[in-house]
């Protein structure tokens, strides 16, 4: 299996080659959230809210496939909305704009393009909920 780096290889030229793609998504994570949690809350409560949150996150993507497989538009407006707001709350900042496109997607009815946001989504969002637990969110 070759890799295809667009910028530096050439496309294959055997029609029989294979060629794997990987995506390199940018994560934004903004700490002041989870700080904030930490300084309001305390370590325990702080962090037991943070878990609430990324298992909520977690629960919301799963319910997503399932809406956006069956063209629910109008519940994937709706868990889109509800999971960009749990993602800004603990500073996951791509996973709240791509829950936002996401959730004009549905608005507008764009079964099409829900497939492939979504499939961002689930790109952004696996190494964002890591980021919180990085110690950057001022946990340490």
């Amino acid at each position: 299996m070759q890799k295809l780096d667009l910028k530096t290889n050439p496309a294959p030229s055997s029609p029989s080659t294979v060629v794997q793609l990987r995506f390199h998504e940018h994560i934004e994570f903004d700490p002041n959230p989870v700080r904030r949690l930490y300084t309001d809350l305390g370590h325990k409560d702080a962090e037991e809210q943070i878990c609430d949150a990324l298992e909520n996150i977690a629960r919301l993507l799963d319910r997503l496939q399932r809406a956006i497989g069956k063209d629910q538009f109008e519940l994937t407006s709706a868990l889109a909305m509800d999971l960009g707001s749990l993602a800004d709350g603990i500073g996951l900042r791509s996973v709240a704009k791509v829950s936002s496109a996401l959730r004009t997607a549905a608005i507008c009815g764009e079964a099409r393009s829900l497939t492939s946001i979504f499939a961002r989504l689930k790109r952004v969002a696996e190494p964002s909920m890591v980021e919180v637990w990085s110690g950057h969110g001022g946990a340490t």
